[in-house]
């Protein structure tokens, strides 16, 4: 059984933007080929191992891709690759598409039970994962798995010859395969070519499936605009290639772009910054049109007016994977996806984002942006990150809490955090109620902010979590 990967979009608007040029009409495969064909040598990748040049790339993506189509690997089926960011990776993703299957690539970080649940709902007949990555064993984890996934049919693993657990297929003797009479498929360009998994705060993941057009186009048009030259791009990427950002990698800096991904494992920098409140630039309609709607009406709202960000164009994804309720939640039945984060568009025509819609929290009747605290607390000489959550309080319904990594070794105070954002001029009932002081911030596999933790955390005893300040007083309103 394939999962049904349907696509919400109107069929002749997505055909629109292949006929007038806005999407290249080719699957990712055929993309890279031609960039190959084009410049024989130029570097594709740059990792931990050194440098690999498109030519060498594309004879271990096609020896790949015939020990995948060996073992039985179907056009339109699903195959989850779980790899750290480096060479294996981007030549499993692209071997994928040169068997017309689905790439399902979820960051190494996630546990056991999370990868259970996207492989069942995804109905993947293989998963690629490492034999060991920091401490840990993803192959034999997954392994462990298949009593549980019907669909499941191989577990392949990547490590040193001969490490691979009982049960496993070796990657190693699948890129020795002879790709002398492979023949790649050619998938509609219109069709899925990758599932991307979102780290949203659903019970399980949200999984969103978006076709080559998508990603090379959509996607491919928006890293364009910020190479107008035509230049091959040189590509750092510091997320991983199994992100949802890190889609941006084979499928738009090497396929759509012909450019150079420079991978690297892991990143942990001396000091980070969390940035909010953002000039998100003027909207492309060759990557989505933009519109500001009502979050309870869906109303267009006239410029200037804070909304819910709607998207369509050319990079919209088909549909959710086997979640018709999500579609039904965050799709119109025009098509446009509803993005769940707040924002406005200036008389200039320029985006702002302000923050998420569920982050928003509701004091005594009174909505609270924590992305507009957090932007005004990232000011504060003594802060060097924050992220600011809601917690339940009986009294007022909900209540701010800053979550700060101190920059230096002198901590702020609840009271200095307050004076700082009165002399920026946010009101005081925005003003953050508990404070909790941490040496780092949390993060999610796909390394954002884990807001789920911090209100955990917030939620033990106050020995050990937040610092209590006098209440701001009740608003006039509030009931």
């Amino acid at each position: 059984m394939t999962v049904a990967l349907h696509d919400l979009l109107p069929a002749g608007l997505r055909r629109s933007w292949a006929v007038d040029g806005t999407c290249p009409d080719l699957d990712l495969y055929s993309l890279f080929r031609a960039r190959q064909i084009a410049d024989l040598h130029a570097t594709a990748v740059v990792d931990a191992k050194g440098k690999l040049c498109y030519t060498a790339l594309d004879r271990k993506v096609r020896c790949l891709a015939a020990g995948l189509a060996g073992l039985g690997i179907r056009p339109g089926e699903v195959v989850g690759v779980q790899l750290p960011n480096g060479r294996a990776a981007v030549i499993a993703d692209l071997a994928l598409a040169a068997v017309g299957a689905v790439a399902l690539p979820f960051p190494v970080g996630r546990g056991s039970l999370e990868a259970q649940a996207l492989l069942r709902r995804a109905e993947a007949v293989a998963v690629i994962a490492p034999v060991e990555h920091r401490g840990s064993h993803p192959a034999a984890e997954l392994r462990a798995l298949v009593p549980a996934l019907p669909e499941l049919r191989h577990v392949i693993a990547a490590g040193r010859a001969g490490s691979e657990p009982e049960g496993t297929i070796p990657l190693s003797g699948l890129l020795r395969s002879d790709p002398a009479a492979f023949v790649p498929a050619r998938p509609d360009p219109d069709s899925a070519a990758r599932i991307l998994v979102s780290s949203g705060s659903e019970a399980e993941p949200k999984m969103v499936a978006y076709s080559h057009n998508a990603l090379a186009g959509g996607r491919g048009n928006f890293l364009a605009s910020l190479i107008p030259d035509g230049t091959p791009p040189r590509c750092l990427f510091l997320v991983p290639l199994g992100s949802a950002f890190g889609s941006n990698g084979t499928a738009v800096t090497l396929a759509r772009h012909g450019g150079t991904l420079i991978l690297l494992d892991h990143f942990t920098p001396e000091a980070e910054v969390h940035a909010t409140g953002v000039v998100a630039g003027r909207p492309d309609p060759r990557v989505a049109d933009i519109h500001i709607t009502d979050p309870d009406t869906h109303e267009q709202l006239p410029d200037g007016e804070i909304g819910e960000i709607i998207a369509r164009g050319p990079m919209t994804p088909m549909c959710y994977v086997a979640s018709p309720e999500l579609d039904a939640r965050y799709r119109t039945p025009e098509g446009w996806v509803r993005t769940g984060d707040l924002g406005l568009i200036d008389e200039d025509g320029v985006l702002h984002l302000v923050g998420r819609l569920k982050d928003i929290v509701i004091r005594g009747g009174a909505n609270i942006s924590p992305a507009e605290v957090e932007r005004e607390l990232a000011a504060h000489p003594r802060v060097r990150d924050v992220v600011c959550v809601g917690i339940p309080d009986r009294l007022m319904g909900e209540r701010l809490a800053a979550c700060v990594v101190p920059r230096g070794p002198e901590a702020p105070t609840l009271d200095s955090l307050g004076e700082h954002l009165t002399r920026r001029g946010l009101e005081r009932r925005k003003h953050p109620e508990r404070l909790l002081v941490l040496a780092e911030l949390p993060l999610t596999p796909a390394g954002k902010p884990d807001r789920a933790a911090l209100r955990e955390r917030l939620a033990q005893p106050a020995r050990t979590a937040p610092t209590p300040a006098a209440p701001a007083p009740p608003l006039a309103h509030a009931g």
